[in-house]
């Protein structure tokens, strides 16, 4: 807890605590004008103003600003919708022929219902209508240099990818993340109904989102937006990206089609591939050959991160570690594999057409 909150509470705490001490002793004694008594019942008072006080603190501060805002928002609506029903009410009422013979608890206690219902009509409506007045009246910005920076939004897919963990402790992002609340209600509900053997998926996100909430230099909030008109998850971060103008960190930016070109996007894996080493034609690799290529007498290897190599002449060296020489790199939708030759003497001389080469897939099988 921050120092001037606590700093508040202790004086507004001392305040009820003497106000009611003293209203006890000398506004109002009670118990046969027993000094002892007061004092009691005082202390007593007192002490449960200031645990009623603390109870309310500790509710409101876990209301979220946009709710209490919307709520204190529906509040005055009401209000203002029942000052001019009640204004109706009280023309039509004191306009007719029986207006001052009418009993006053019968004006009374319909203005007070009109006024409670007037209310209730306001918060709802306010409620009902809170992402349209969120875009109609945007929050107020006092830093000009805030305007251009843009909220990176996370999905789903994030939280089901590991590297997300390590790409965001770099604190590369210089941006807030947010972290739309009905992403965790929709992965409770799966987890709620899946079965176990079906859920270590679900159980895997959410550990990745445990750790992404220890990261202290992660300016990680929550928004808890929703839209009850759509059922999909992503189209719902579309939206959400859309109406604050932020972007979105996906890791499978190549399987989205949502009017792409109204949000950003930033794909990790797109990001992770353009961080892996660029080889150029004629360089050496030094690298284990791992298992057996599609064609006679290749091998298939990894480098560190990941990236396949497929190595011609290179099917009789599994498990060795050999020289190679870079023919060229293709670039696919999964990632980027490597084409070499093998530096090894006495190797049967056999033309490949790397240009037809099958589609590799990258497995370490």
């Amino acid at each position: 807890m921050d120092l001037p909150i606590k700093l508040t509470r202790i004086i507004t705490s001392a305040i009820i605590s003497l106000f009611t001490l003293l209203s006890f002793l000398f506004i109002k004694p009670l118990f046969g004008g027993s000094t002892s008594l007061n004092l009691l019942a005082g202390i007593l008072c007192g002490a449960l103003l200031c645990f009623l006080l603390a109870t309310l603190d500790k509710a409101v501060r876990k209301v979220h600003l946009r709710v209490l805002a919307t709520l204190i928002l529906g509040l005055f609506v009401g209000i203002f919708l029942g000052k001019a029903l009640g204004g109706i009410f009280d023309t039509i009422i004191f306009s007719s022929a029986f207006g001052n013979s009418i009993p006053s608890y019968l004006i009374t206690f319909p203005k007070a219902l009109i006024y409670l219902i007037s209310i209730h009509l306001g918060m709802v409506a306010t409620f009902a209508c809170a992402e349209e007045l969120h875009i109609s009246v945007p929050f107020v910005r006092f830093n000009k240099a805030s305007n251009n920076e843009k909220n990176i939004i996370i999905d789903d897919s994030i939280l089901s990818d590991p590297r997300a963990i390590d790409f965001l402790s770099t604190g590369i992002l210089n941006s807030r993340v947010i972290l739309p609340t009905f992403i965790l209600r929709d992965l409770q509900a799966k987890l709620d109904s899946c079965e176990e053997h079906t859920g270590v998926g679900i159980r895997k996100a959410i550990a990745v989102l445990e750790k992404l909430k220890s990261i202290k230099n992660l300016n990680l909030k929550e928004n808890e937006t929703d839209f009850s008109d759509l059922t999909d998850v992503k189209k719902k971060v579309h939206r959400l990206a859309k109406i604050t103008k932020s972007r979105i960190l996906t890791a499978e930016g190549s399987k989205l089609h949502i009017d792409g070109d109204e949000v950003e996007y930033l794909d990790l894996t797109s990001i992770a591939n353009s961080l892996k080493n660029i080889m150029m034609a004629g360089e050496s690799i030094e690298i284990k050959v791992q298992r057996y290529g599609k064609e006679p007498n290749q091998g298939v290897g990894y480098l560190e991160d990941g990236t396949m190599v497929v190595i011609n002449n290179g099917g009789s060296f599994i498990g060795e570690i050999i020289e190679t020489q870079v023919i060229s790199v293709k670039q696919t939708s999964a990632g980027r594999i490597i084409f070499t030759n093998a530096m090894v003497e006495e190797v049967e001389d056999i033309e490949y057409a790397y240009d037809a080469q099958p589609n590799y897939e990258h497995s370490r099988d």
